[in-house]
């Protein structure tokens, strides 16, 4: 049977994500970009609010393997942990170790390969890689990333900005560069540096407070002071420690 998902009204067939979100019923928020290959006409970007539709000329048709779809997703749409976390539950381990084995110096075997071993937790039956060029698993042009650690293993560097428990994708788009250009961070140190500290200190103390009793307030509780307390205490640690940092062990 073919399952290839064709639009017979406009001759477009879905690749990459937003087919294997079709092909395996991923249960997982869409992608924000969905790619089509069209049996005519030119390539061409749509862009929708904050969605983007990218339809391919013929020549960039990937073919319709699981495989095929991947390295296409990899390649032209990024690195979605939430639909490689889904996908990869859904697959046979066995599958993703063939082919693998049929390019093991591929960049985009080698990040697949990492990938799953790093959103699994478990090896996959494949020796280490013997190529000797590291390759980042982020795009440093298309993401925000870390310095970045080597893994010898797939010889991927894993710049990401978290860990496997939380892991922030934050792509460089547009506006977050403009923002960044208008230097908030440093306007707002100039602005709290013109107040007395004891004054901030009284304020932050407020926000404090203010920000348990709605927490709590959200989740319907009513907490005792002791409580209370240790909530207040686990903001004030939250100005002293770096979450994001996949080395540091959690609270």
């Amino acid at each position: 049977m073919n399952n290839i998902k064709i639009n017979q009204a406009e001759g477009l067939r879905q690749v990459g994500y937003s087919e294997l979100v079709c092909r395996y019923s991923l249960d997982v928020i869409p992608h924000y970009v969905k790619s089509f290959i069209a049996e005519k006409g030119r390539r061409k970007t749509v862009i929708d609010d904050y969605r983007r539709t990218e339809i391919y000329t013929k020549r960039y048709d990937p073919g319709d393997s699981l495989k095929d779809h991947l390295i296409f997703a990899l390649k032209f749409e990024g690195i979605n942990l939430e639909i490689l976390n889904a996908l990869f539950l859904m697959v046979d381990h066995k599958d993703i170790e063939h082919f693998i084995k049929e390019t093991p110096a591929g960049k985009y075997a080698r990040k697949i390969w990492f990938l799953y071993e790093y959103l699994m937790g478990r090896k996959l039956d494949l020796q280490p890689s013997k190529t000797t060029n590291y390759v980042d698993l982020l795009d440093q042009d298309k993401y925000y990333t870390c310095k970045g650690i080597p893994h010898r293993r797939q010889k991927v560097t894993d710049n990401l900005l978290g860990n496997q428990r939380f892991c922030p994708m934050i792509r460089r788009t547009d506006n977050l560069s403009n923002y960044i250009d208008l230097q908030i961070d440093k306007k707002g140190m100039e602005v709290v540096k013109s107040y007395p500290e004891e004054i901030l200190l009284r304020a932050v103390s407020y926000l404090y407070t203010r920000e348990t009793k709605s927490s709590f307030e959200i989740e319907r509780a009513t907490p005792d002071q002791k409580r209370a307390a240790r909530f207040v205490e686990l903001l004030r640690l939250a100005e002293n420690r770096e979450f994001f940092d996949p080395l540091q062990p959690s609270v």
